[in-house]
């Protein structure tokens, strides 16, 4: 008897059926991405593969491959209705970014039977609404972002936290790919610093590390602060946006005064001689704007206080300078004393003749006057009789001389007529000065 025999004697025989030598190969992704929403650069993407015997007869050397993941698997036998499951992953790259998404193809294949080829593949795509098995999550879209972060590295010396003048602060400049995309040609400035770096390559994740330091100007002080401000430019591979976006880093640092600067001065003392006396202020710091004050601090001037007569001027003085906290300081003096004179008319004496007894001589002692000052004097003294008297004078002082100027004391000589001796008597002489003695 033979099967699908139409002509058996016993009537038509059942055939048996045809040869079937169909493969089935499922491919689906069994992971979801870790934000639930898309797979981001370096995430896994898992799948599952399912391979089944559709057909009738068995099959041998099933090779199972996805050259993407590097899955190479060989079933050695695969019965009629048989499944195998394997498992294999792939990792995102720029690459799949680039593109918007990854499709990934597994393929499967036995050995020939009757010269039909067992064989089947399949194919998913991320991002694929219509995937058999269910909408599929999308690859990230193309980010190329670079930030930039600058951190001071340094500390005020003030107890403030304020940075002063002539202080030096030193920074961390942090440049960081944070986005999705290798980024090349980097340029980092530091507008502040004026210093500038590149960099050839970096990655997403990868940052760079670069140090500088600037010195505290007057700007920054009159400013309130120190902004200093990093900025970078680079290329993107995203041919949409080549020029990378790029977060500058900012880091304001407070400013203030010192508080080192000092002013003094010097108190003058001097005796009236017709010149011009003033004083001198110093600062500790060179450049500083000297000021003086005869007012108790209401008014100031550059022009330091100045005597030529009798005077007292009681002062203060300030440092002024951007950049430090403005000093003063009380209490000096400048002060011109008169000079002390003593004029004293002549003292001097004769025998009595009958005629008066006139000495017109005034001299000066003590200090004395200044050259080209002084006085004129008109003696009115005078002694006749016997018996003594004072040499009485009066001056009057020259137009250019101030009485201010000088303590002026008068001493009156005294003058003495002696009685007249008896004819050859013998003379005693004069007592005191002769006549023609007293006069300069």
């Amino acid at each position: 008897v033979t099967t699908g025999n139409e002509d058996d004697p016993d009537g038509p025989t059942p055939p048996i059926e045809e040869l079937n030598v169909t493969l089935t190969v499922n491919k689906k992704i069994t992971n979801t991405p870790e934000d639930g929403e898309a797979y981001k650069l370096g995430e896994t993407i898992e799948y599952e593969i399912t391979v089944t015997n559709d057909g009738n007869v068995t099959y041998t050397n099933v090779v199972v491959k996805d050259e993407d993941t590097g899955l190479n698997e060989t079933i050695a036998t695969l019965a009629v209705g048989a499944t195998e499951t394997f498992t294999t992953s792939h990792v995102v790259t720029e690459e799949d970014i680039l593109a918007g998404s990854y499709t990934n193809t597994v393929t499967a294949k036995g050995d020939p039977i009757n010269g039909e080829t067992p064989e089947g593949s399949d194919s998913v795509t991320t991002g694929n609404e219509d995937d058999p098995d269910g909408p599929t999550p999308p690859i990230e879209d193309k980010k190329g972002h670079l930030t930039i972060t600058k951190e001071t590295t340094s500390k005020a010396a003030a107890e403030d936290g304020k940075y002063v003048l002539g202080e030096t602060i030193t920074y961390k400049i942090t440049v960081e790919n944070d986005g999705n995309l290798t980024i090349t040609n980097i340029v980092v400035k530091d507008d502040l610093t004026n210093d500038e770096w590149t960099i050839e390559s970096l990655e997403p994740g990868d940052s760079k590390v670069f140090e500088t330091s600037y010195v505290v100007a007057e700007a920054d002080i009159l400013a309130g602060e120190v902004l200093n401000v990093a900025t970078a430019t680079g290329t993107s591979p995203d041919p949409d946006e080549p020029e990378v976006p790029v977060e500058p880093g900012e880091d304001p640092e407070p400013t203030g005064l010192r508080k080192d600067m000092t002013v003094d001065s010097e108190n003058v003392s001097v005796k009236y001689d017709g010149q011009a006396h003033t004083v001198t202020a110093t600062s500790n710091v060179d450049d500083a704007t000297i000021e003086y004050s005869t007012d108790g601090g209401s008014t100031w001037s550059t022009t330091a206080p100045e005597l030529t007569d009798v005077d007292v001027t009681n002062f203060s003085v300030r440092a002024t300078r951007v950049g430090y906290e403005t000093v003063q300081k009380d209490g000096f003096t400048l002060e011109v004393t008169p000079r002390d004179i003593t004029l004293t008319s002549a003292t001097g004496s004769k025998w009595h003749d009958g005629a008066p007894l006139r000495i017109p001589t005034v001299t000066v002692s003590g200090d004395g006057f200044v050259d080209g000052e002084g006085a004129t004097y008109n003696v009115t003294g005078s002694q006749t009789n016997v018996g003594s008297s004072a040499n009485t004078f009066t001056y009057t002082l020259k137009s250019n001389t101030k009485a201010k100027n000088y303590n002026i004391k008068v001493v009156n000589g005294t003058l003495t007529v002696l009685a007249e001796l008896e004819p050859n008597a013998p003379q005693a002489g004069y007592l005191g000065n002769q006549l023609g003695e007293c006069f300069e």
